[in-house]
């Protein structure tokens, strides 16, 4: 029988292997040792607290190869011509041992983005997404399924590696599972709004 995917939930992903990733956690770990930003004892982790990093000619690159992914991905979605992305703001994080993010979404922006400047390997920390569809929780036991796929999944772990780089609607709860390693995990997040031209 022919099956429709009636609601799907997009999740694009991307590999960067063009960008100097060294460069950036540079940056970023600068940053840190200047005592700008915000320590995330709770999380064991530390966050930018400014735009004005990405003003860095250094991240030049990474933001038009994520700016022309996200002109593919309006297109896409075919968006209205009358809107457009406006300008993004994001964070970078590093995340020490034990480092995790507690389920959340972004409501300031339509789309989000996270990239991978330095993973550990072995991190074995998943950026997880949640099946919005609340009532699919109904059909979650362990066993229902003898092999999750696109049709009967309710959670997506992702093993994200350095230089990944993945997209998704803003509205999308997802979190992320501690970090096993004892090397400090960098990564960035990025959300645009949808406005009107």
């Amino acid at each position: 029988m022919k099956v429709s995917l009636t609601y799907p939930t997009p999740i694009w992903s991307d590999n960067f292997p063009n960008i100097n990733n060294d460069e950036l956690s540079d940056v970023i770990l600068e940053e840190q040792k200047s005592g700008k930003g915000m320590t995330l004892h709770e999380l064991d982790g530390w966050r930018t607290a400014s735009q004005d990093m990405f003003e860095d000619d250094k991240f030049k690159l990474l933001l038009s190869q994520v700016e022309e992914r996200l002109k593919d991905i309006c297109s896409q979605l075919e968006i209205n011509p009358k809107y457009e992305l406006g300008k993004g703001s994001g964070w970078a994080y590093i995340t020490t041992k034990g480092g995790w993010h507690p389920p959340h979404c972004h409501p300031d922006g339509y789309l989000s983005c996270v990239y991978y400047i330095d993973v550990p390997e072995d991190s074995n920390s998943h950026l997880v997404f949640d099946d919005p569809r609340h009532q699919k929780s109904m059909l979650a036991e362990q066993d229902t399924y003898a092999n999750t796929n696109a049709l009967n999944h309710s959670r997506i772990p992702i093993n994200p590696k350095t230089g990944d780089f993945y997209v998704f609607p803003s509205w999308l709860n997802h979190f992320v599972t501690p970090s096993m390693s004892d090397e400090k995990r960098i990564m960035i997040t990025l959300n645009y709004p949808l406005v009107e031209k």
